[in-house]
């Protein structure tokens, strides 16, 4: 999806997505914020992950917002970039079938998901170090071959009345409500079975104050049979991945059981507890 023809289009038509309230802060005109669909759309992709502190891969919330804003509003003539918060990092056997892997606890036939995180700040979140790639350091993932993926988010919902398609998260404001779907989608991939290798240790000891909606404002509700969270592959970028073509296609169907549901609003209500007991 070309983001910058569909600004034009937004443009064109006049459109303003209006500032989504904090909860509490809406009356009744407001108070009909829900999330219909998130996309993640896989658009930046390396394989040298042991180089990342040196590539220019910032993703920062205010910068992309700022340059949406000016083109949007105060007519600048550039538009070149999509913000990509959300990145996976994945697995998969050495390039020659034939060799002889060393004698490993990690068993991995085809490519799969290993670490899921988040990142929204200036500079680049694999500068100073990460503690995936720490954990990859160990010999028994040696022989495997190593990728990290970012992934733009699209967003659907419906907000005083209106249905708002294929939104970019840059494009919304204020932070709050930007950080705390960041939040929530972490979490939802986290949750699922393939991550346990890379985030075996949860999200623990990391501080948040990000409660800006109940979290079941952001688990989506699509309408009729649409996936409520999807991926896509930008292939323009020369990106192939099966393996998160296939995540696309099945994450959503393997959420809907309510017992998942319950265990990842859990896992969210406890860490909110645990950084309102470290900040009395």
């Amino acid at each position: 999806m070309d983001i910058k023809a569909r600004l034009d289009k937004f443009k064109a038509d006049d459109l303003v997505i209006p500032e989504i309230e904090r909860e509490g802060d809406y009356d009744a005109y407001t108070d009909d914020f829900k999330i219909l669909n998130y996309k993640l759309i896989v658009r930046h992709h390396f394989k040298d992950l042991w180089d990342l502190h040196n590539k220019k891969i910032s993703q920062w919330y205010q910068d992309i917002h700022t340059q949406f804003v000016d083109y949007r509003f105060r007519n600048s003539k550039e538009y070149v970039k999509n913000f990509c918060p959300i990145y996976l990092i994945t697995l998969n056997s050495p390039p020659d079938p034939s060799a002889e892997p060393p004698e490993t606890k990690v068993e991995v036939e085809h490519e799969i998901l290993f670490y899921v995180g988040q990142t929204n700040q200036k500079k680049n979140r694999f500068h100073d170090g990460h503690r995936a790639t720490q954990k990859l350091l160990n010999p028994d993932y040696h022989q495997f071959d190593k990728n990290i993926y970012f992934a733009q988010v699209l967003v659907n919902f419906h907000y005083l009345g209106y249905d708002y398609e294929d939104i970019p998260l840059e494009w919304l404001k204020p932070l709050g409500i930007v950080d705390a779907i960041l939040t929530f989608l972490e979490y939802f991939f986290i949750f699922q079975e393939s991550t346990e290798l890379g985030n075996d240790d949860g999200l623990k000891n990391r501080k948040r104050n990000i409660a800006y909606r109940k979290w079941e404002d952001l688990w989506p509700s699509p309408d009729n049979d649409e996936s409520g969270i999807s991926i896509e592959i930008d292939s323009s970028s020369g990106i192939h991945s099966p393996l998160l073509y296939e995540i696309g296609q099945t994450i959503w169907s393997l959420s809907l059981a309510d017992m998942y549901k319950e265990q990842v609003f859990a896992e969210l209500e406890s860490d909110m507890n645990e950084d309102d007991d470290e900040e009395e």
